[in-house]
């Protein structure tokens, strides 16, 4: 509906930090907004940038809250040791950089 298509876009535009977090806040707005009226099992997330190697997580069937697993798999993603991890990566700006493997 064009509720939740402007809950959504309004969301994003009107919240700050990473975006990542900035894209969940918007998919729970939009649930918050109505939604998708056949229901919520599933959520993804893609993150892409030339400074950072692609982030994709998914949440496929799960039974209570999608958003909020997938909130807590991209929490999990982008911090402690799995983030520090990512940061050794290649990426498109810097596709020399090698793992540490010390």
């Amino acid at each position: 509906s064009d509720a939740v298509l402007e809950a959504m876009s309004a969301c994003f535009l009107n919240t700050e930090g990473p975006l990542g977090r900035r894209l969940l806040d918007a998919l729970s707005a939009a649930r918050e907004a109505g939604g998708d009226r056949r229901g919520l099992l599933s959520a993804a997330l893609l993150v892409t940038g030339a400074d950072r190697p692609p982030l994709t997580l998914r949440v496929d069937f799960h039974e209570h809250d999608p958003i909020a697993a997938l909130r807590d798999l991209h929490h999990r993603a982008t911090t402690g040791a799995y983030a520090d991890w990512t940061r050794q990566v290649p990426t498109l700006r810097a596709p020399a950089r090698t793992l540490d493997t010390d």
